[in-house]
């Protein structure tokens, strides 16, 4: 075995929303007001029947879109993160 590499990959349980919560931040970014409302509601009623398909109701149901809600709007910071990031490059020479 020597000189062999062992690789290990950990797999952690991810949110399985995670490409919509990406997709509806990156889609919010450019767009306000009515389009933005309008985009919002879609991707809710998309969520709610998804979450009832899966025999998901209630107060589960809430709890979910109270989540996707945050991710959102979590998301939606870190790429103004970067976005703000990347126009100023912080980090340079200190002198």
């Amino acid at each position: 075995m020597k000189g062999e590499q062992i690789s290990i990959v950990i797999v952690f349980p991810g949110n399985p929303l995670q490409a919509l919560i990406r997709r509806t931040a990156r889609e919010l970014q450019h767009v306000q007001g009515r389009a933005a409302d309008r985009l919002w509601r879609e991707r809710m009623r998309f969520l709610q029947s998804e979450l009832t398909r899966k025999g998901i109701v209630g107060a589960e149901m809430q709890a979910e879109i109270d989540q996707f809600a945050l991710d959102v709007h979590g998301e939606l910071q870190r790429l103004t993160w970067d976005e703000w990031h990347a126009a100023h490059r912080p980090g340079g020479d200190a002198a």
